[in-house]
């Protein structure tokens, strides 16, 4: 993956308005997923992701330890434009700010293995705040595991923290987004919404 700032010391689009920004040129070289981090001691850290003719992408506030931005996407390969800015304006006065991006590793599905009829699939891990981002929430770390249900049959998938509040998402490959949920029973994805034809998931 290769960067540089644009000229002049980055260019402004006024995405911001009142903020310093810089603005980078990368190439991603493979698709991937790729993490864009922006720290700085000084200032409350604001990030534009966009495409090379400047649309926008995706922007982060607080998605990173502490006030640093952080904006994690499936990315294909192509040239991008990174906005390095602030919250706070001009007005807080200067700031040193330190930029990374990069592919991030591990955030491909695992898979459980086929689900049969008196039997079931688990697993455990552990949130941090380096794991892959949610594909629908990105700013909260997620890991996402695949199974195979062999025939029709009602699914329950629980999923509880000693630590953290969890959220589900149940997902299958020919119906997109099946259903969500927090509270639902530590965390239990209801069984209204965990019925579906056999098919890989």
């Amino acid at each position: 993956m290769r960067g540089r700032a644009l000229d002049n010391g980055g260019l402004r689009l006024g995405l911001r308005h009142g903020s310093d920004a810089h603005t980078y040129r990368f190439e991603v070289a493979e698709a991937g997923r790729i993490r864009i981090g922006l720290t700085s001691a000084g200032a409350d850290s604001y990030l534009y992701l966009m495409a090379e003719d400047g649309s926008r992408i995706a922007d982060n506030d607080d998605g990173a330890p502490l006030l640093g931005a952080r904006v994690e996407r499936d990315l294909e390969a192509g040239t991008y434009l990174v906005e390095a800015t602030t919250v706070g304006g001009r007005s807080r006065g200067p700031a040193d700010f330190s930029l990374s991006i990069g592919y991030v590793a591990g955030c491909d599905p695992v898979h459980l293995g086929a689900l049969e009829p008196g039997t079931s699939l688990t697993a455990s891990g552990v949130w941090t705040i380096d794991t892959c981002g949610s594909r629908f929430a990105a700013s909260h770390p997620a890991y996402t595991y695949a199974f195979d249900l062999p025939q029709d049959g009602r699914v329950r998938i629980d999923l509880a923290s000693e630590d953290g509040d969890p959220v589900l998402s149940l997902m299958s490959p020919t119906r997109g987004v099946i259903g969500a949920n927090d509270d639902g029973a530590r965390g239990a994805i209801p069984d209204s919404i965990s019925t579906w034809p056999a098919a890989p998931t």
